[in-house]
């Protein structure tokens, strides 16, 4: 049995509603997609890279947010959406970034 969530509803209403391509393309991805935790790598060619805590491969991709990242090392709680055919030279593009810092314990004593 599917699940039905926010986005499946709204799939099921888009032409009713009278929804540009474009924005079902992107209801599309966004329940293909699921959030996850990533580690910040940096910047190359103008893009941000992120690699998932569970794999080794390293995901390229923007921030529409316009959040790029201060320190390799930080924790992003992300949705990462695969490419949308429109915008064909984007990868991938990740929501705007909930932050996990690490934090070195002082013990007490």
């Amino acid at each position: 049995m599917d699940k039905e969530t926010l986005t499946t509803i709204i799939l099921d209403l888009a032409h009713q509603l009278g929804l540009d391509e474009h924005m079902i393309e992107i209801i599309v991805a966004m329940q293909n997609s699921r959030m996850g935790i990533y580690e910040f790598i940096g910047r190359q060619n103008g893009r941000i890279l992120l690699k998932e805590l569970t794999k080794d491969s390293i995901i390229e991709c923007i921030c529409p947010a316009g959040y790029q990242g201060k320190r390799p090392g930080e924790l992003w709680f992300v949705r990462i959406f695969c490419r949308l055919y429109w915008i064909a030279s984007i990868i991938a593009w990740c929501t705007q970034p909930l932050m996990y810092y690490l934090l070195p314990l002082k013990m007490p004593g």
